[in-house]
């Protein structure tokens, strides 16, 4: 594991306004983020529990990712939510990653 994590989001997709559905991940290959796959939110909170490391990638416009914030769960009244802050809120937020 580095700095950048072991695997990168990079995009978000809710099933309402509040729930992250299903992310656009980004496997860490040596420093270099690999072309990216879908995985659903399930996968996401099992690789968080496994200590897998998660960050946000940001574009920054000229075809390079920018590292982000860690990424964590928050459980809030026995529920997970997938969050850069643990904040107790009943919602999911990764700043302000695009959606897809």
């Amino acid at each position: 594991m580095t700095e950048w994590g072991d695997y990168g989001i990079s995009a978000v997709r809710y099933d309402g306004e509040t729930r992250i559905d299903q992310v656009r991940v980004h496997k860490n290959n040596k420093g270099i983020m690999d072309n990216s796959e879908i995985w659903p939110r399930r996968d996401v909170i099992a690789a968080l529990k496994m200590n897998f490391e998660l960050i946000t990638l940001i574009d920054n416009d000229q075809g390079q990712w920018v590292m982000g914030s860690k990424v964590v769960i928050d459980d809030v009244g026995g529920t997970d939510y997938i969050k850069t802050v643990k904040d107790g809120t009943t919602r999911d937020n990764l700043d302000n990653l695009p959606r897809f």
